[in-house]
């Protein structure tokens, strides 16, 4: 039984030439460059105090804007499901976050679609 489940993954997760992409898509760039396509998860991560929020923020921001920030820009449809989760924020700090990110798109409240986690222990 166990054989069968391992070969059936296996050969699931053969890549073949019809598997190849021609219509390749960008769904994030940084100075013009693509960096993730479909399907592709983005971590940011770096030092202690590097803005590592405010670079994802900005990214963020730049999908409802149709615009790059920062010289970042994700493309894509705005009202699909978007999920920041930190890490490493206070609430103070992530609150700022929030405050400027909707101060940058001239609203009141974040969008329903845009889902945030803070993890991080105290």
């Amino acid at each position: 039984m166990q054989n069968d489940t391992v070969k059936k993954i296996v050969t699931g997760a053969f890549f073949k030439d019809e598997d190849i992409c021609t219509d390749l898509q960008t769904t994030f760039r940084i100075k013009g460059k693509t960096i993730a396509s479909p399907g592709n998860f983005v971590t940011i991560s770096g030092a202690a105090k590097s803005r590592k929020t405010t670079f994802a923020f900005g990214a963020i921001a730049s999908l409802f804007l149709r615009a790059p920030i920062y010289d970042i820009q994700l493309l894509g449809d705005s009202s699909d499901l978007l999920v920041h989760i930190d890490t490493d924020s206070s609430v103070y700090s992530f609150s700022k976050q929030c405050n400027y990110f909707m101060k940058k798109l001239k609203i009141n409240k974040l969008p329903e679609n845009f889902l945030l986690f803070l993890f991080r222990e105290y």
